[in-house]
């Protein structure tokens, strides 16, 4: 063998996932949403839309970004919400894999300009978020025997507040500030009339 050095900040020949993502890959059914996928199958199918994600995130990268958008086009046909729903309670490899994973998938459909599948992202990880939160604190108040939930309730709180931070129009940092030698920017300019 021979070491290569991979220079792709992706960790992947992002050209070459692409290609295969778009043409060749497969997805034992969940393209028709009729098929029921286990715990097992449904971690399966994280993972595929994971690599979706990344390879997205790589031609986001090099400024290809209606390539990351077709490719994530390519995902959603692949891999239908029937089959596995946007956001749902986990318990592999650690508290809210699911709902990170899609948190991930959101942000990558913001960053392509995929408005579309980022607001459905949106309201189905809130919905989830809210009820997981909404359980957990029942447990905490009517069933303090149940504990050990508190990193599931972390990553929850944090999940709903960087979906609050999104959800919040961006501010300009100089709006209503003096900036020296110009009029402020949310006042009219002041012109000459002694001309």
């Amino acid at each position: 063998m021979i070491p290569v050095v991979n220079t792709s900040p992706q960790g992947m020949d992002v050209k070459k996932t692409d290609n295969l993502l778009r043409t060749s890959f497969r997805t034992g059914g969940a393209e028709t949403g009729k098929v029921y996928f286990d715990e097992e199958n449904r971690n399966n199918l994280l993972y595929v839309r994971q690599t979706f994600i990344q390879a997205a995130n790589g031609l986001l990268a090099e400024n290809k970004k209606q390539e990351a958008l077709n490719l994530l086009k390519r995902s959603e046909e692949l891999i239908k919400p029937e089959a596995l729903p946007y956001a749902m309670v986990s318990a592999r490899s650690g508290p809210n894999r699911h709902d990170i994973i899609s948190f991930r998938y959101l942000q990558t459909a913001i960053a392509a300009g995929y408005t579309q599948l980022a607001d459905r992202l949106k309201a189905a990880l809130r919905k989830d978020l809210k009820e997981q939160m909404d359980y957990y604190n029942y447990l905490r108040t009517e069933k303090p025997e149940y504990s050990g939930f508190d990193s599931d309730m972390q990553v929850c709180t944090d999940l709903l507040s960087l979906l609050d931070q999104i959800d919040k129009p961006a501010v300009n940092p100089n709006q209503g500030k003096e900036i020296p030698g110009r009029p402020p920017s949310d006042s009219p300019s002041k012109t000459d009339t002694t001309k």
